[in-house]
């Protein structure tokens, strides 16, 4: 059910079903350079220890299967972690979902407001994903509940590089029913949403280098983001807002 209020398609319970499709697509995503767990837990390492929160609890939107937020875990990056999207728990085998990997499914924007024990999130290509008309209220949200909300996501810079990047997401993600977006964030948008919400970015990096191979060349390096923003109004114990 994809509605005015969700977040993102939720994954199907036919998701069991399609385990065979699933390892298929991640096996040629590793041959072409499509897998990008390694590019994107070093770019976020590197933001997270740039906030200089000294115990990083944190709220990873869009989580997934968590792959990415518990291998920050594992590295000492963070302290604890928190994933959260819209697909029911038990809609992933436990292979995926792991053990000790605490969850939390949401269904609306609103439902982030709950979550106040958390200093840090995060969301790692998961916004552009996002209804667009909520993304506003999904970015405004998490910035209320945490001190900071680093943003990992994609610019298009063209017609065709928005298609391209339509692409690389049906590919990695049509196995699981997640919503493949009709266009992305550009630099001038992404500027003026920040604007229009009162919140400020501290740091961008711009042309983040994630994927290798044929996808390294399909998608490059300045299709790729990493913004740490927070709120003005919010004042930080450990970097300056």
């Amino acid at each position: 059910m994809q509605d005015s209020s969700s977040l993102r398609n939720p994954v199907r319970s036919k998701y069991h079903n399609h385990r065979f499709r699933v390892r298929v697509f991640h096996i040629l995503r590793k041959i072409l350079g499509g897998h990008r767990e390694p590019g994107l837990i070093e770019v976020l390492e590197n933001a997270i220890e740039t906030t200089k929160l000294s115990n990083p609890k944190v709220l990873d939107f869009g989580c997934g299967s968590m792959f990415v937020v518990s291998e920050l875990h594992r590295r000492g990056v963070i302290d604890s972690y928190c994933g959260i999207d819209t697909y029911p728990i038990d809609e992933l085998p436990d292979d995926e979902v792991g053990e000790n990997r605490e969850y939390i499914q949401i269904e609306t924007p609103e439902d982030l407001l709950k979550l106040t024990r958390f200093n840090l999130s995060i969301s790692s290509d998961a916004l552009h994903h996002v209804n667009w008309h909520d993304i506003p209220r999904v970015l405004d949200h998490l910035s209320t509940i945490t001190e900071f909300v680093i943003v990992k996501d994609c610019f298009e810079h063209s017609f065709i590089t928005r298609q391209l990047l339509r692409l690389a997401d049906w590919f990695g993600n049509s196995a699981y029913d997640v919503n493949i977006p009709k266009q992305y964030f550009t630099p001038i948008y992404w500027e003026s949403l920040l604007m229009d919400l009162g919140m400020k970015e501290v740091l961008r990096w711009n042309n983040v280098k994630i994927h290798n191979g044929i996808f390294g060349i399909l998608l490059p390096s300045r299709c790729h983001f990493v913004s740490i923003v927070c709120k003005y109004n919010q004042v930080s114990k450990s970097l300056e807002c």
